[in-house]
Formats: C-alpha cells, sequence, structure tokens
C-alpha cells in the first residue's frame, strides 16, 4: 500500500519532554561511573553520592556503553577510568561526542598522573574535566559535581529561565525543545 499525500505533524509543544519541568534545584543528579578497579568504584560513587548524585556503575567500556544507552536520557555526566577493559575512555569519548554529536552530557576522565599531552588529547575529544587518580575519590567527586553545575548554570539565563537547548546534538531532536516548532513529513509515492 502507497501512502500518498500523507501528512504527519508534530508540534514540539505537545511532545513530553524529558527533564524540562524539573529544575536544576529538584532534579537528582545522576552519573555512570565507569572503574574497573573493585576496590575504587565503591570510593568513587560513594563520595558522589554523599554530594547528592545518584550514580549507576559498571566495570567495562562494553557494559558502560550498554548502559549508557540505556539510561541516556537521565544522565548528567559519565565519569571513566582511562583505561578500561572493552573500551577506554578515549574511545567512548569519541563515540559520544564525534559519532553520537551528543554535546550535553559531562564527560569525567580518572587517569594516574596525566601528563599534559594526554590532557589536550582528551580535551580535544571533548572531554570536560580530567583528574588525577591519585587524587583519590573526593577530588574526582568534586571535579565531577563541578562539572555538572557549570553545565546547569550554563543552562539558565539571566532571567531564571531554562534556555533551550541548542540544535546540534541527537538529543536535542528528541527532547524536541526548540520552542513549539512545527515538523512536518510528507510521503508520496
Amino acid at each position: 500500500m502507497a501512502l500518498t499525500g500523507l501528512v504527519f505533524t508534530v508540534h514540539a509543544s505537545e511532545v513530553a519532554m524529558h527533564d524540562t519541568d524539573r529544575t536544576a534545584e529538584t532534579r537528582t543528579r545522576r552519573a555512570l561511573v565507569l572503574d574497573p578497579d573493585p576496590a575504587s568504584l565503591p570510593l568513587v560513587t560513594g563520595a558522589l553520592e554523599r554530594r547528592g548524585v545518584a550514580t549507576i556503575a559498571a566495570a567495562d567500556g562494553d557494559e558502560g556503553l550498554s548502559r549508557l544507552l540505556d539510561e541516556l536520557l537521565s544522565l548528567d555526566v559519565l565519569v571513566m577510568a582511562l583505561d578500561l577493559p572493552g573500551r577506554d575512555a578515549r574511545a567512548l569519548a569519541r563515540l559520544i561526542r564525534k559519532a553520537g554529536n551528543e554535546r550535553d552530557l559531562r564527560l569525567v576522565v580518572v587517569a594516574l598522573r596525566p601528563s599534559p599531552a594526554l590532557r589536550l588529547e582528551l580535551r580535544g575529544l571533548g572531554v570536560d574535566a580530567i583528574v588525577d587518580l591519585e587524587d583519590g575519590p573526593e577530588a574526582i567527586a568534586e571535579a565531577t559535581l563541578d562539572v555538572v553545575l557549570r553545565r546547569e548554570r550554563e543552562e539558565i539565563d539571566p532571567e531564571g529561565r531554562r534556555r533551550p537547548p541548542h540544535p546540534s546534538g541527537f538529543l536535542d531532536a528528541l527532547d524536541g525543545a526548540f520552542f513549539a516548532a512545527r515538523y512536518s513529513l510528507t510521503c508520496t509515492s
């Protein structure tokens, strides 16, 4: 059966928005933490939870990617060890920022004594913060909360209203937050 002259219109104001009705103050911040070290993982998640950040954890890059895909719309930040089994932090950052064009999710990488060259490389991949593993879980949690709070401040305009997301990432399209713009699809054959 051929569709001729079918017009499908969606009004963004009629689409249920993900998290747009909740303010940053009332919404629980969420982090996905990827760390292969079974001893440090609970220390980092515990430090984040003491700061009011709910956590989800995974021990390797492949499991982390699966969790990321399941939870993407509800996450604020991805905290990951540099060297992960399966996919390392570089590969995940590249996938998220370049292939997925995702800009809203904050990225934090934890590395042992990161060199200036590594820091530059990770910044080039769109990583928001690089934390030295030797600084410990409290420093990791502080840096993580800092990038999340910085993002929240960017979302608020001078009158205290949420700014709409810019139309660059695939989540922006899913959110539909383009000021009640009309999207039309016409199928003819």
